[in-house]
């Protein structure tokens, strides 16, 4: 993977960026302006783009996009993991409201607990 300007490919990744994050409370503008403003970091190859943000001493996936049938995420884990590592992270974490995600996983991934949430 390699660093991208995230302006160059925007018409692309939004709605992609945007389908990623259906669920959570976040959004394709708020990745755009982090990545723009150098709090998060944008990587991509021929399979997809990857979104990297250092939170303490996590590197946080916080958007994973896949271009064609591969899942971006299975098929540059590797990668993933040594950009991961070369941010100075300790651990590499994302979230999934995808169900079954767990069977796709790699043995060196492991679930670390649940989210509970209390609308306000």
């Amino acid at each position: 993977m390699m660093p991208v300007d995230i302006r160059s490919v925007w018409d692309l990744v939004q709605p992609l960026i945007e389908e990623a994050l259906h669920g959570f409370d976040d959004s394709a503008e708020a990745v755009y302006a982090d990545c723009t403003e150098g709090r998060a970091f944008f990587w991509g190859c021929e399979r997809g783009y990857v979104v990297l943000q250092p939170i303490l001493t996590d590197i946080l996936v916080r958007a994973a996009v896949s271009i064609g049938p591969t899942d971006c995420i299975e098929a540059e884990e590797q990668e993933i993991l040594r950009l991961a590592r070369g941010m100075g992270g300790k651990r590499v974490v994302f979230h999934t409201n995808r169900r079954g995600f767990a069977r796709k996983m790699p043995s060196n991934w492991s679930k670390h607990h649940e989210v509970w949430t209390s609308e306000l």
